[in-house]
Formats: structure tokens, C-alpha cells, sequence
């Protein structure tokens, strides 16, 4: 019967070391074989991509670089977070998409990258254009105007989407299919907005390439404050769903969900400003080089969480990460905060007394300091281990693992699971003809009991 069990639970040509292998390396989603020309496709786009990137930063920090004529982003810094941005969302992005080519997260991912790549190579054409005293090439206006119009919309509407469609690449439901057509929508009336615009968004010195006299400035305003709306409720709509999935997760998904929730808020709260002051309000270049840098490198943290949630949550314990975070920014704040009153209290204090300020108020906030971090920390501590780690604390993080085991297992393939089967049939089928040994071998009995009247028997023929 156990070869009958081996002959039907293993695949040809599979030996049980490669089963459980293969078993293993499942991860938390089904094994999605990568095709051949989706593999070459996906890194031809990143190599073409990177390439460009690769060669306008030459160029451009080879003159020194200088301040480009881009509003929001002419600084040096705005342009290398825009920069890091686009490389991270379009690189992990990549290696989601060669890994799983069936499911659309990577492919979408991909999509902010590539709509940020052209930002620093059209912001130095526009460069070039205006040092001669003549008007902007055609070439340079047009791609100015695309890249004013889609970045910055196509890339925070991707973002959305993914959240709808994570982790496996499907809506939780068809209501939430539905959902997906609310930011792509969003995102269409927000670039039409900004097309339709007399002037450049991002390049106000540059006229825009439509006949201004037949567009009525209120109808840009409107379609771009509909499509600034679209997107808010397109991130209410995404936490919805994530909220929904994470009802009728097991503890494995719930790990995954955990990752992007956090990397999700983080995004939302630095790219939030960007879109107000970029499509509402409207502050001067300092002020808005500020936000971009912030905006930039809040959503570049948001394609690593994704890959991590996808490829390696099991390695990272997010709720260790959640924790830490939840105790030691509010420590850093009433520390901060502390200090700065303390020294302003005890510096009155000392020119009351004396006339004059003191070094001395330094060095005893500091020692305050010093003496209430540890008190302040295990408060934070404990308010944390009562509120959002619940009773078990990481006892319960533990006992959640064995979950995650199952359902683990039960996304794999049906023929690496039996394969696993197999191979544990194998492992008992040793253990029995072990013990049948011992039963029958001609010294069973040393040093064990034997009831009384018992003999032993030579094994039959």
C-alpha cells in the first residue's frame, strides 16, 4: 500500500527532498510559473527606464547641478527624491512582476515609476530651451506638458489601486471590482484638469500647447478639484477593502495587511500635502520643494512594504516593528518638547536671578532628560502592551504563527502538497521498518521487560 501511496502522491521525476523544497518555498501565494517573455519584457522595461534615469542624472550633475525651472521640483534635493522615488516603485515594481507575472500588483506598481522617470530628463530640456532667447521647441513643450499633466496623477492613482488589489491581484469581492473604477476615474479627470490648464503645473514658465481662448479657466479648476475628490475617496475606498480582506484573513494574510497598512498611512499622510498645495492652494516653490521631498520619500517606502508583505512577511516581524514605532515617536516628541520648555522655563528663571543667560540650564535639562527617558519609555511601553498587543503580548504574536502555517498550506499547489504527503509516508514507512526490525531481530528484549511465561519467536519465513 505504501508504494501505491508514493506512485500516487508524487509527481514524476520529484524526489521528496525537492517536494518539500519546493513545498517551502510556496511562501503565503500560489506559484505563478513566469513566462518566459514576460520575464525578458518586465527587464527590458526596468533597463530601458533605469538607463534614461541613469543619463539625465550624468548630465545634469555634470553641469554642477543646478536648479532646474520646475515648480516644486527644481532643487537638488526635490529632484533626487522624485528620483528615488520613481527607482524604488519602478525597481520592486520589476521583481514583482518577473516573480508573479500573473498577478497585476507588480505590473501596476511599475506604473508610478514610469510615470516619475521622465521628471529630471524634461525638466533639463526645458532647461536648455530657456537659456537661448527664442520659444520652447515644439518637442520640448509637448513633453513638458505630458509629464505636468500625468506624473504626479497616474503615479498616486497606481498607488490606490494596488491597495485595492493586494495581495493576490483581485478585488475581495465585486463590489470592491467596482471600487477600482473610482480611482481611474479620479486620475483621468485630474490630468484632464491639469491639461486643460493655460499654464504648465509643473512648468509655469511654459504655455500650455492647447488654444487657451476655447477653454474657460473654471472648467480646469473644476475637473481638477473633481479629480483631487475622486482620489481621496479612492483612499477611503482602498482602506475599506484592506479592512474587509482583514476580517476573513488567517494570521498570515493579517501579516501581509499589516505591512501595507502601515507603509499605506505613511504615504497617505506625506502625500496628502502634495496634493492639496499642488491642485488647491498653490504655495511658493520653498515651501513646495518641502513637500515633495516629504511626498517622495513617504511613498518610496510603499513599494518596499508591498515586496516584503508578498515575498518575505514571514521574515519580519511587523508587529514588533508596529510596537517600537507606536512607543517611540510620542517618546521622541515629549522628550523633545520637554526639552525645549525646559530650557526656555529654566533661561527666565536664570535671568530673573541674575541678568544674565546660563550654560548651565543646558546641562540640567539635559540631566532631566536623562532621568525621565527610562519612566517615560515604560509608560509608553505599557500604555502600548495594554491597548494594541492585547493580552498575550508577543506570547500571542507566537501562538498566532501556527495559523499561518495552515494557511500557508493551503495556497500551495495541489502537487507539491502531495508531494509533502508522500515524503512523510516515506519518513513513517522507515520508522515502522525500524521497529519491525526490533520486534523480530534476535536480541529484542536486552534491557527491556518481558512478562512473565512470555518466550520469544524467531521471525517466519
Amino acid at each position: 500500500m505504501s508504494i501505491l501511496v508514493r506512485r500516487r502522491f508524487r509527481p514524476s521525476g520529484l524526489s521528496a527532498a525537492a517536494a518539500i523544497a519546493r513545498f517551502r518555498a510556496q511562501g503565503m501565494s500560489p506559484e505563478r510559473r513566469a513566462h518566459p517573455v514576460a520575464r525578458t519584457f518586465v527587464t527590458a522595461l526596468w533597463l530601458v527606464a533605469v538607463l534614461v534615469q541613469v543619463a539625465a542624472l550624468a548630465i545634469w550633475i555634470g553641469r554642477g547641478a543646478p536648479r532646474l525651472p520646475a515648480s516644486f521640483a527644481g532643487s537638488p534635493w526635490a529632484l533626487v527624491a522624485i528620483t528615488v522615488c520613481s527607482f524604488a516603485t519602478l525597481s520592486l515594481g520589476a521583481f514583482l512582476a518577473r516573480r508573479l507575472p500573473g498577478n497585476p500588483v507588480g505590473w501596476v506598481m511599475m506604473i508610478p515609476g514610469l510615470a516619475l522617470m521622465p521628471v529630471l530628463p524634461s525638466a533639463l530640456m526645458v532647461h536648455d530651451a530657456l537659456e537661448v532667447l527664442r520659444p520652447a521647441p515644439g518637442l520640448t513643450s509637448t513633453v513638458a506638458w505630458l509629464v505636468s499633466s500625468i506624473s504626479a496623477p497616474v503615479a498616486i492613482g497606481s498607488l490606490t489601486v494596488v491597495l485595492l488589489l493586494f495581495p493576490d491581484g483581485r478585488p475581495s469581492s465585486r463590489r470592491w471590482a467596482v471600487a477600482l473604477l473610482v480611482p481611474i476615474a479620479a486620475t483621468a479627470l485630474l490630468t484632464l484638469g491639469s491639461a486643460l490648464d493655460r499654464t504648465l503645473i509643473w512648468f509655469p514658465m511654459l504655455a500650455g500647447p492647447l488654444d487657451p481662448s476655447g477653454i474657460d479657466p473654471g472648467v480646469a479648476s473644476l475637473t481638477r478639484f473633481a479629480g483631487f475628490l475622486g482620489l481621496v475617496a479612492s483612499v477611503l475606498l482602498a482602506a475599506g477593502s484592506l479592512i474587509d480582506r482583514y476580517r476573513d484573513a488567517d494570521e498570515a494574510l493579517r501579516r501581509q495587511i499589516r505591512w501595507v497598512v502601515v507603509a499605506g498611512t505613511l504615504t497617505a499622510i506625506t502625500v496628502a500635502p502634495l496634493l492639496v498645495g499642488r491642485y488647491l492652494l498653490r504655495p511658493g516653490d520653498a515651501v513646495g520643494e518641502v513637500i515633495v521631498v516629504v511626498a517622495a520619500l513617504g511613498a518610496a517606502t510603499f513599494p518596499i512594504a508591498v515586496a516584503i508583505a508578498i515575498t518575505r512577511a514571514d521574515l519580519f516581524d511587523i508587529d514588533v516593528i508596529i510596537s517600537r514605532t507606536l512607543v517611540y515617536l510620542p517618546l521622541t516628541a515629549i522628550l523633545a518638547g520637554t526639552y525645549a520648555a525646559l530650557v526656555a522655563f529654566l533661561q527666565r528663571v536664570f535671568v530673573a536671578l541674575t541678568g544674565d543667560t546660563s550654560d548651565a540650564v543646558i546641562v540640567l535639562s539635559t540631566l532631566v532628560l536623562a532621568a525621565a527617558f527610562t519612566p517615560v519609555r515604560q509608560a509608553l511601553d505599557g500604555f502600548v502592551e495594554r491597548h494594541f498587543r492585547g493580552p498575550g503580548g508577543k506570547a500571542t504574536q507566537r501562538a498566532g504563527q501556527a495559523p499561518s502555517q495552515e494557511g500557508s498550506a493551503s495556497s500551495v499547489d495541489q502537487e507539491a502538497l502531495l508531494a509533502l504527503i508522500a515524503a512523510q509516508v516515506e519518513r513513517l514507512e522507515a520508522v515502522e521498518a525500524r521497529l519491525l526490525h526490533l520486534e523480530h531481530g534476535p536480541r529484542l528484549g536486552r534491557g527491556l521487560p518481558r512478562r512473565r511465561g512470555s518466550r520469544r519467536r524467531a521471525p517466519s519465513a
